[in-house]
């Protein structure tokens, strides 16, 4: 069963790199992956990622992804996304339906909150969304 992941951390954490990492191994194991960033991040240029301490990889497009068909991604065995932060509400959405309806792993890097202390719009959907899970799972099992 596919679940969605969000691991976050503060800038220079080695976020990118444990994404970049995650890749690897799966690689490594002969399972391919689809290495995704939001078109907003430009730090590394265009589609390539790239960590602070030199490993580097091409990616796609949070929104080219989005047009690829569900069984095009479904030869992929994770779905990584870096940069997480900046995707939407409506982004989140799409990453559960790839993992509920699709059966694809999905694994977010990204910060939880900017520098006022504030949830970005991406981590706090996945947030809510979560707690939700969390409490229909609880009710189901406590009052059924």
């Amino acid at each position: 069963m596919a679940q969605l992941y969000f691991k976050y951390g503060a800038m220079g954490s080695s976020k990118t790199a444990n994404a970049l990492m995650a890749r690897f191994n799966y690689e490594e194991r002969g399972q391919a992956t689809l290495l995704v960033k939001p078109r907003l991040d430009t730090r590394d240029g265009d589609h390539m990622v790239s960590s602070r301490i030199g490993l580097t990889h091409p990616c796609i497009y949070f929104d080219e992804m989005q047009q690829m068909t569900d069984e095009q991604l479904q030869q992929y065995a994770c779905i990584i996304v870096d940069e997480a932060q900046f995707l939407q509400k409506a982004d989140i959405y799409y990453l559960v339906h790839l993992v509920d309806d699709c059966n694809i792993p999905v694994m977010c890097y990204g910060l939880r909150a900017d520098f006022k202390g504030e949830l970005f719009p991406g981590f706090l959907e996945y947030f809510i969304f979560n707690c939700f899970c969390l409490f229909l799972c609880y009710f189901l099992l406590f009052f059924l």
